[in-house]
């Protein structure tokens, strides 16, 4: 090649051929003004120094040998604030007339690289689904209303409902009686918590149904109600109060009852509707907890990365 290169102040410019086994280079620069430019160099790619000048104002008839087919560059540095002009003549003088036609500009593809890195995953493995004991068989004695109101004692109680985290579900069973031995022979055989593991440790889901759990008897009526907190105070003082269908059951003996739902601070109120008999109450409470069991992998990530790469072309 041969023209003119005009290099702006504080940048550099470079020059790419290719040249074949045996070539001559014969390279000549001249700053028309004699201004020295930084630095020329000449590489054999990738990295190779072949030539080097310091703040030249001209080169003439540089002769470089080709020892092997290659892309050389050719670099041209100019650290000064001003720009710099020069006359400019890159001349191959081929080895022998078998490479006359030697294509000497490079070819450019894309190259993809990949590497790996590895982080941690924590990964499910599995949902187990666990019974934790709220209320293990308790008994208490609710009076009637005649009696709470004229001789002392509570026609109404109220029981906490605890629900540890990740509940899913849970299940009360209950008997009332005014038969106390009745009540105490009651409470001894509820079973909830057991079933309630036996049938999970079988399906290993919550797959049952409310059929398959006993159903304890009872004799007497009793009201079981689950509330909130706003309305501990109101059913104990036995104003108008508000009550979730879901896990409430009204006028009845006794049963088993599911409630699909963790209600934060909620309360089983039991209330004796006998206005003259008390009744002996018997209760069991049962969570079911969902687990999740995870494991920890190590996985391989895919890093890709491309440049651009020089070729000769055969």
């Amino acid at each position: 090649m041969s023209g003119s290169l005009k290099l702006p102040g504080m940048q550099y410019k470079q020059y790419t051929f290719a040249f074949a086994q045996g070539d001559r280079i014969v390279f000549n620069y001249k700053e028309l003004k004699n201004k020295a430019i930084n630095k020329i160099e000449v590489f054999e790619m990738p990295s190779k120094l072949k030539f080097s000048r310091f703040k030249p104002t001209s080169i003439s008839n540089e002769i470089i040998t080709v020892p092997q087919t290659g892309i050389y560059v050719f670099k041209f540095t100019n650290t000064s604030l001003s720009k710099r002009v020069a006359e400019l003549s890159i001349q191959r003088m081929p080895k022998d007339v078998s490479t006359i036609y030697f294509n000497t500009t490079p070819q450019k593809r894309i190259v993809s690289d990949t590497t790996f890195t590895t982080r941690i995953e924590k990964r499910l493995v599995k949902t187990i689904y666990e019974t934790k004991p709220i209320i293990d068989k308790q008994q208490f004695y609710i009076n009637s209303g005649s009696n709470a109101m004229f001789k002392g004692g509570k026609s109404r109680i109220v029981i906490p409902i605890s629900l540890p985290v990740n509940t899913v579900e849970w299940y009360y069973t209950f008997s009332a009686s005014r038969s106390e031995a009745e009540i105490n022979k009651i409470s001894s055989n509820m079973q909830l918590a057991s079933e309630l593991s036996q049938l999970i440790d079988q399906s290993g889901l919550l797959s049952f149904g409310i059929d398959q759990l006993t159903q304890p008897p009872g004799a007497d009526y009793c009201d079981v109600y689950l509330i909130d907190h706003a309305n501990y105070s109101k059913f104990i003082n036995k104003e108008g109060f508000s009550h979730y269908p879901i896990g409430t059951r009204e006028n009845i003996l006794s049963g088993t009852v599911k409630v699909k739902a963790n209600l934060p601070n909620s309360y089983l109120g039991i209330k004796n509707p006998d206005s003259m008999n008390g009744i002996h109450f018997a209760i069991e409470v049962v969570a079911i907890v969902k687990e999740n069991i995870y494991e920890t992998v190590e996985v391989k990530v895919p890093h890709i990365t491309t440049q651009e790469m020089l070729f000769i072309e055969d």
